[in-house]
């Protein structure tokens, strides 16, 4: 129960002005997030978030459109449109 109560208070933030997204939490919601702590932001850290599909990932790299996986980094490199969410970006098309 005390886990279902610190999931709550997860949220998607950037870790600094025009970084990566990643979820942070007032909480440690189990051993796997670490704690976190900078000028704007204290707290504890998880997976990074693709800008592009919103996934929890392992990593991110930055492209002149932002932060992505490694998956959408590779599949919206020759998309015509940028910004636009593309279903090749994600496994099996679903977002």
């Amino acid at each position: 129960m005390q886990q279902a109560v610190a999931a709550a208070n997860i949220e998607v933030k950037q870790m600094w002005t025009g970084g990566p997204l990643r979820k942070f939490s007032t909480n440690q919601v189990n051993s796997t997030w670490k704690p976190y702590e900078s000028a704007t932001v204290q707290g504890y850290v998880s997976s990074y978030v693709c800008a592009e599909c919103r996934r929890d990932v392992l990593g991110v790299h930055w492209t002149s459109d932002g932060w992505k996986c490694a998956r959408c980094r590779h599949n919206c490199k020759s998309q015509p449109e940028k910004g636009k969410n593309h279903a090749s970006c994600v496994l099996g098309g679903v977002r």
